[in-house]
């Protein structure tokens, strides 16, 4: 089962995190924030690149973080799954640039931090 591990204290995050659970109807994917137990111990298991500032999605046999973990998240969901490979007409260099300027101001452009609610039925799928 993919596992997409997303910032805890980003609202961006918290928002594709409501959208993307509401999507994965057939619950493929798990998820947790970077700053959880249980993210620190997956790294243990299979080491990522914690620098980047970056959703990371970690599948059976790869890591993909920034503009690709998203793509490929969204290749796994009905219907946008088969528009979401169109990102990859994009060149990596611009996407990532890309993502990473909005991940630059991300905290900046949000409301001040809440603990956002997780409806019941889906907290079962956070780690």
């Amino acid at each position: 089962m993919p596992l997409l591990a997303f910032d805890g204290e980003c609202l961006l995050c918290h928002s594709f995190i409501r959208v993307l659970l509401r999507l994965d109807r057939k619950e493929i994917f798990q998820l947790t924030s970077i700053d959880s137990d249980y993210f620190k111990e997956r790294i243990k298991k299979q080491p990522v690149d914690v620098t980047i500032d970056s959703v990371i999605l970690f599948s059976d046999t790869s890591v993909y973080y920034e503009s690709t973990a998203i793509i490929e998240t969204l290749r796994q969901l009905p219907f946008i799954g088969r528009l979401a490979p169109l990102g990859y007409l994009i060149p990596k260099g611009i996407r990532d640039k890309l993502y990473r300027l909005i991940a630059k101001h991300r905290k900046k452009k949000t409301l001040p931090l809440v603990c956002p609610l997780v409806p019941l039925e889906w907290r079962h799928r956070i780690k």
